[in-house]
């Protein structure tokens, strides 16, 4: 991933309403073919963001860029290689979802029958678009949706709280459908969410998102390393926690019990045998050295100084 031109490209982006900034100095790349998340909790400005990328509200400063148009300057081209979700999928419940997608086709020059029986069978509702969307779960009214937003053929898909309502089933399925998209179909996908744990299993890159601005942009798995734990259990663990200290820096983390004898250091990569010499010199017990990366979730509250994602 983060291979040639980005297809989306926010820079400096502000947004200020009624005189109260919103949105702070946003800058982020999409790449072709990747998960790209955007995470934050609720009110932290991820649906206005997605709002100005869109073209529905213009920001105070900076620029979006879509296929290397500039939405503000060349709207028509920009939205020609976007398709969105914003919130929630609005469909007619009284027309089938083949019906639906039909008003869809005739506001777009261009799309032909073809192209809406390939969407139908990229989505997987080939069996139930003649039915009627009033009897359709949430799951499918979400790839309804996105069907919706494949019609033109865009090399950006957005889609904005994609799992909300869903169980935890449908949550695994949507989540698998985007990796498909990415995977198979190259198509460059930004999701936001407020689920670490989706996020962490989907996206290639993840933008972390708080207050309006952004905290942290790099690939999951480069984030998390950055904040790799190193788990000591010792005996006796107060003579074991001033020798661990010379060498690395030690963490008191809220869950620790005094009871387990652990010590939890920073993982800065050196060498942990040196440690270990020194503890079983000192005639210190090491019942278990540990490395571990943390969960997003710890990322996260790391990152916000304990901000609640929900």
């Amino acid at each position: 991933m983060t291979e040639g031109r980005p297809v989306l490209s926010v820079q400096n982006v502000s947004k200020t309403i009624e005189k109260t900034p919103i949105i702070h100095d946003l800058s982020f790349d999409l790449y072709p073919g990747e998960v790209f998340g955007f995470l934050g909790p609720n009110g932290s400005g991820k649906t206005t963001t997605i709002r100005m990328i869109v073209g529905l509200i213009k920001p105070t400063e900076g620029t979006v860029t879509i296929g290397g148009h500039d939405v503000q300057k060349q709207f028509v081209q920009a939205m020609e290689n976007i398709g969105s979700i914003v919130e929630n999928p609005e469909m007619y419940d009284y027309l089938s979802g083949w019906e639906n997608l039909k008003q869809y086709q005739r506001m777009i020059p261009g799309i032909s029958e073809r192209r809406m029986h390939e969407v139908v069978e990229l989505v997987g509702m080939a069996n139930r678009v003649h039915d009627l969307v009033r009897t359709y779960s949430l799951g499918m009214r979400q790839r309804l949706g996105i069907a919706q937003a494949l019609l033109n053929e865009p090399k950006v898909l957005i889609l904005d709280e994609p799992a909300n309502g869903l169980d935890p089933k449908g949550i695994r399925e949507m989540r698998e459908f985007i990796r498909r998209l990415a995977e198979e179909e190259g198509l460059s996908v930004l999701v936001s969410s407020h689920l670490l744990s989706e996020i962490q299993l989907m996206c290639d890159r993840v933008a972390i998102i708080s207050k309006g601005k952004i905290l942290a942009v790099d690939h999951v798995d480069a984030l998390l390393e950055e904040k790799g734990r190193v788990i000591w259990q010792t005996t006796p663990v107060e003579k074991a926690r001033p020798i661990i200290a010379k060498h690395l820096h030690v963490i008191e983390t809220a869950e620790q019990q005094p009871e387990a004898e652990q010590i939890v250091t920073l993982d800065d990569h050196s060498d942990l045998a040196i440690v270990n010499e020194a503890l079983v010199a000192a005639g210190v017990k090491v019942h278990l050295i540990e490395r571990r990366l943390p969960a997003l979730e710890d990322l996260f509250l790391d990152l916000t100084g304990g901000e609640s994602i929900d």
